[in-house]
C-alpha cells in the first residue's frame, strides 16, 4: 500500500497480490507484461493484466486494501501464429453496465464477450457478445446506461452498434478515415466519434446513424458522455474541452495537463470531471466553481513522477483510480516507493479528503439521526403503553362505576318495590277496616231499625194514650235530650280529637314513605353529581332512565294523594255513619225511655183500673 498525502487530498495504492506471480508466462516469447485497461465497479475493481488474464479485485471491509475476487482467463483468439497455435487476446477497453452486474470486454482481435459479475451459480466465465466484428483494432468502447447497448469503433473507420442483450448487431457505419475514439448517449439514441480533424455527433435513426454536428476538435482520442448526459466531454493532446449537448456551445476547456489526455470520467452527480495524463498527472476538475480570471479550479490534483496512465475511473466521493505504467523499476513519491502490480503495471487511487470528510460527516449525521429515530420510536412505544395502561384504567373506573350504578338501580328497584308492598298492606288494611265498619253499622242499622218497626207496632195501640203523655214527657226528653246531646257533642269531639291525632299519625306514616324514596333519590343524585365530571358520557343513557324514575314517582305521588284522598273521604263517611249511628242510639234510647215510661204508666193505668173495679165492685 502507498499513500501521499497533498495539501488536500489523499493517494493510495493498492499493490499486486502473490497470486499474480504464480500466472503462466505469456504465449509469445518476449511479449511484454502490462496493465490495462481498468474499470471500477460496486464493490471494487477490474483490470485486464496479461497474458491472457482479467483480475477481479473487491475491497475489504475493515481496512483500505484491496483483496483478489477471481481470474478470469481470456479465450485464444482465432488468428494463428507461424506455429500454427491460436495468439493470445489482449484486452484494449472494459466498461460496466450500469446495474453493476456486467462487464463488456473488447480485444485487439476485434471481439467483444460479456463478463457477469454477479453469476447465478458456478464460476464467473466469458461469453462471446458476436462473431462479427471489425477489421482494424478496436478504438473505442461505449456502453449505454440504460439500455442493453454497446457500441465500438475501430482503425478501420468504422462503427459498430451492439446488444449485448441479443447478441446482434444493430447497426453500423464506416467512415473512410480512422475513428480514434466513441462515446455513447444515456439515451441510446446518440453517440460521438472523434477523428483527426472533427468531433461528430451522431443521431441513431432507424436506417442508420447519421451526423447531425461537428464540433472543433482536432485529434479527439478521448470522449465521454456525462451520466445525464447533457454533457460531452473531449480530449485533444493536452486540453480538454465540454460541450452543452443542447445548443452544442463549449462550455469550458480545461488546460493543465502538459502531457497527452489519456482518460476522461464524470462523477456520478456530474458536478466534477476526472482526467489523467501519461506523464502521470491526475486532476479532479470542479466545473462550475470559477475563480477571478474566469478559468475553472481543479478540486484536487495529484502528480506522480515516473508514471505513464492509460485510463482513469471517478468512483463515489471524488475517489479516482488510476492504471498505468511504471517508467522505472521504483520510484520515490513523498519518501514513498511505489509497488507495481507487475513489473511495469500500477493501480493509484486517489481519494480527496475533504470529501472523505464530508462522507464521514454524513455517516455520523446518518447514525445520530438513526438514534434519534429509535429513540422517537422508543418514546412512542412508551407513550402508547402508558396511554394504553391509562385506557385501561379509565375502564376499569368506568366498570365500576357501571357496577355501583347498578347496585344503587337495585336499592332503588327494592325500596321502591319496598314501599309499593307496605302501601299496599295499609291500603288492603285501611279496605278491610272501612268494609268491617260498613258491615257492622249495617247489621246495627238493620237491627235498630227491625226494633224500631216492632216498637212503632207495640206501641201503635197505645199511641193515642200516649200522645197526651207524650207531650208532657217531650218537654222532660227535651231537657234530657239537651243533656245527653251534650255528652255525645263531648263523647263526638274526644272521637273527632281521636281520629285527628290517628289521621296525624297517617299523614305522618305517609310522609315517612314519601320520605324513603326522596332520600334515596338525593343520595342517588349526590352519587350521580360526584360521578359527573369523568363520567358525562357514559351517564346520558342514564339520566333518561332518571327522568323516567321521576316520572314514576310523580305516578305514585300522585297515586298517593289519591289514596289519601279516599282514606279521607272513607274517614268522612266513617264520621258521618258514626255521627248517624250516634242519632239512631239516641232515638233508641229515647225509644226505650218511651217504652218504659209507657210500661210505667201501662203499669199504673192497670192498677187505677183494677182499683176502680174494685171500688165498683
Amino acid at each position: 500500500m502507498m499513500s501521499v498525502e497533498f495539501d488536500r487530498i489523499q493517494l493510495e495504492t493498492s499493490v499486486t497480490l502473490p497470486e499474480l506471480t504464480s500466472l503462466p508466462s505469456p504465449s509469445l516469447s518476449g511479449t511484454q507484461q502490462f496493465l490495462r485497461p481498468l474499470v471500477a465497479y460496486g464493490p471494487g475493481l477490474a483490470c485486464f493484466m496479461s497474458p491472457e488474464t482479467v483480475v477481479l479485485f473487491q475491497a475489504n471491509d475493515d481496512s483500505k486494501d484491496y483483496k483478489q475476487m477471481g481470474l478470469v482467463k481470456v479465450p485464444p483468439g482465432s488468428l494463428q501464429d507461424s506455429d500454427g497455435k491460436n495468439k493470445s487476446q489482449i484486452v484494449v477497453s472494459m466498461c460496466v453496465s450500469l446495474s453493476g452486474d456486467s462487464l463488456v470486454i473488447a480485444t485487439d482481435q476485434k471481439q467483444l464477450y460479456i463478463l457477469h459479475l454477479t453469476p447465478q451459480g458456478g464460476e464467473i466465465g466469458m461469453e462471446p457478445i458476436a462473431v462479427t466484428g471489425h477489421v482494424g483494432p478496436v478504438s473505442g468502447l461505449a456502453v449505454c446506461a440504460r439500455c442493453p447497448i454497446v457500441a465500438s469503433c475501430s482503425l478501420d473507420g468504422s462503427v459498430h452498434v451492439w446488444s449485448y442483450k441479443t447478441r446482434l448487431l444493430e447497426t453500423s457505419i464506416v467512415f473512410a478515415e480512422q475513428c480514434l475514439s466513441l462515446a455513447l448517449h444515456p439515451s441510446a439514441l446518440f453517440f460521438a466519434a472523434g477523428f483527426s480533424d472533427k468531433l461528430r455527433y451522431f443521431s441513431i435513426l432507424v436506417d442508420g446513424p447519421r451526423c447531425s454536428r461537428q464540433l472543433p476538435v482536432c485529434a479527439c482520442h478521448e470522449v465521454v458522455f456525462s451520466h445525464g448526459g447533457h454533457l460531452l466531454s473531449a480530449a485533444s493532446e493536452n486540453v480538454v474541452h465540454v460541450f452543452c449537448c443542447v445548443t452544442f456551445n463549449c462550455l469550458i476547456r480545461l488546460h493543465g495537463h502538459t502531457g497527452k489526455v489519456s482518460g476522461l470520467d464524470w462523477r456520478q452527480d456530474d458536478q466534477r470531471l476526472g482526467t489523467v495524463s501519461l506523464d502521470g498527472v491526475i486532476f479532479l476538475w470542479n466545473l462550475w466553481q470559477k475563480s477571478e480570471d474566469g478559468a475553472s479550479l481543479q478540486a484536487s490534483e495529484a502528480e506522480f513522477k515516473g508514471f505513464c496512465f492509460h485510463s482513469l475511473s471517478v468512483g463515489p466521493v471524488g475517489t479516482q483510480y488510476a492504471v498505468g505504467e511504471v517508467a522505472s523499476e521504483a520510484v520515490n513519491v513523498k519518501n514513498k516507493v511505489a509497488r507495481s502490480l507487475q513489473p511495469s503495471g500500477v493501480i493509484v487511487e486517489v481519494v480527496d479528503s475533504q470529501e472523505q470528510m464530508v462522507v464521514d460527516l454524513r455517516k455520523q449525521l446518518e447514525e445520530v439521526l438513526s438514534q434519534h429515530s429509535e429513540q422517537l420510536q422508543m418514546r412512542e412505544t412508551m407513550c402508547g403503553q402508558q396511554k394504553r395502561k391509562i385506557t385501561e384504567h379509565f375502564l376499569h373506573e368506568i366498570k365500576n362505576l357501571n357496577r355501583q350504578c347498578q347496585i344503587l338501580k337495585m336499592e332503588k328497584e327494592q325500596q321502591q318495590q319496598k314501599f309499593e308492598e307496605e302501601m299496599a298492606d295499609i291500603v288492603d288494611k285501611h279496605i278491610k277496616e272501612v268494609q268491617k265498619l260498613e258491615s257492622i253499622h249495617e247489621q246495627r242499622s238493620l237491627k235498630t231499625h227491625g226494633e224500631a218497626e216492632r216498637a212503632r207496632k207495640e206501641l201503635a195501640p197505645v199511641h193515642e194514650l200516649c200522645t197526651s203523655l207524650f207531650a208532657e214527657a217531650q218537654k222532660k226528653a227535651q231537657q234530657e235530650l239537651e243533656a245527653v246531646k251534650q255528652h255525645f257533642q263531648k263523647e263526638l269531639q274526644l272521637n273527632i280529637i281521636q281520629h285527628t291525632k290517628e289521621q296525624e299519625i297517617l299523614q305522618q306514616r305517609l310522609q315517612e314513605q314519601e320520605e324513603i324514596p326522596r332520600l334515596a333519590e338525593e343520595d342517588v343524585d349526590m352519587e350521580i353529581l360526584e360521578i359527573k365530571l369523568n363520567m358525562e358520557l357514559q351517564l346520558k343513557n342514564k339520566q333518561e332512565c332518571n327522568i323516567q324514575f321521576k316520572s314514576e314517582r310523580d305516578l305514585m305521588r300522585m297515586k298517593c294523594a289519591q289514596m289519601q284522598q279516599h282514606a279521607d273521604e272513607q274517614a268522612f263517611n266513617v264520621e258521618q255513619q258514626g255521627m248517624e249511628l250516634q242519632h239512631l242510639q239516641g232515638i233508641k234510647e229515647t225509644h226505650e225511655q218511651i217504652i218504659r215510661r209507657a210500661t210505667v204508666f201501662q203499669a199504673r193505668i192497670n192498677r187505677v183500673a183494677h182499683a176502680f173495679t174494685r171500688a165498683t165492685a
